[in-house]
């Protein structure tokens, strides 16, 4: 019987040799293409953090905000729907380390900046559940504290960001509220507009034109996602006027209906993700008959008064 000297009878140099072929293999296949340009891809559009935002972000994750929210909108339909335009690797050029998150126990913010006010962004930081009485958000207003500029430099110089003296001044002079707040408004603002998904009136107007009626689950879902900014009557509150002050009486629903289903840039966000467009519409009609109630309060009331007077002045 033959002795086999192949390399398979040797278990130590079979071992090394196959360790070497996975390691050359790895560096190939994995390695080697991390050293290529075309494997960082930046758009032109992103930006530097500037050192408010840049502490904002420091904020964000000591406080643990990634183990709720995600960062990184998947190319599906729900999530373009709901949240923008996809997440691009480009968008991520400056990203260290990656916040991407993998648990949505909130809204994923990739396309956060924009969609409401600075204002709405620190008393919901302060106050989840003023806007969604269901959240189980914490507060965050013990952020309300001198932000640490120190920090934020040495972070930027680490990170070899350009930054001026003057933004280490805007840093010292905010609060860790303020700083966190820069950093939301910051994220997904690399694509403009955010390219949320937009409707017309025109496309539903045969459809939809005929409905008049208010269901009461309409009026709980305002409640839930209204109330906090428009108040429970449309009153109004310190971030949003009172809704006989911006509906005219005479406006055309399926405006209102595109003003709700779209947004407003920096004042409210689309829903058009997260709400059928039965219920956008029904919205638009019960914010409607909210205005109109309000102004007929206040007629009423100022011919009460005027009629006070009248009778004063025959006296």
């Amino acid at each position: 019987m033959s002795k086999d000297n192949s390399i398979y009878s040797k278990i130590i140099p079979l071992v090394i040799a196959m360790t070497v072929v996975v390691l050359v293999g790895t560096v190939i296949t994995m390695a080697m293409p991390l050293l290529r340009d075309d494997m960082h891809p930046k758009l032109e559009s992103t930006k530097e953090y500037t050192a408010i935002e840049l502490e904002g972000r420091n904020i964000y994750q000591r406080e643990g905000c990634v183990n709720c929210h995600s960062q990184m909108v998947r190319p599906l339909t729900a999530d373009v729907v709901r949240y923008g335009d996809y997440t691009k690797a480009g968008e991520e050029f400056y990203e260290r380390p990656f916040l991407w998150g993998s648990k949505r126990t909130g809204p994923d913010l990739g396309r956060n900046g924009g969609k409401y006010s600075d204002e709405w962004q620190i008393i919901h930081l302060k106050n989840p559940q003023k806007f969604f009485p269901q959240s189980n958000m914490p507060s965050y207003a013990f952020l309300d504290r001198p932000a640490n500029a120190v920090d934020a430099e040495k972070s930027m110089k680490s990170l070899k960001y350009t930054y001026t003296q003057e933004d280490i001044d805007q840093v010292a002079n905010s609060t860790e509220l303020e700083a966190l707040t820069a950093y939301l408004q910051s994220l997904g603002s690399d694509i403009p507009d955010n390219m949320y998904v937009k409707v017309e009136y025109s496309d539903y107007e045969n459809t939809m034109a005929p409905m008049s009626i208010v269901s009461p689950e309409t009026k709980v879902a305002f409640v839930d996602n209204c109330a906090g900014c428009h108040g429970t009557e449309g009153e109004g509150s310190d971030i949003a006027a009172p809704f006989s002050d911006v509906i005219p009486a005479d406006i055309i629903d399926g405006n209102l209906f595109v003003s709700i289903a779209n947004g407003i840039p920096y004042t409210m966000p689309s829903h058009i993700g997260i709400m059928t467009k039965r219920r956008i519409w029904e919205l638009a009609l019960y914010a409607k008959e909210l205005a109109n109630k309000k102004r007929t309060a206040i007629i009423s009331t100022t011919n009460t008064d005027m009629s006070s007077v009248d009778s004063s002045d025959k006296k």
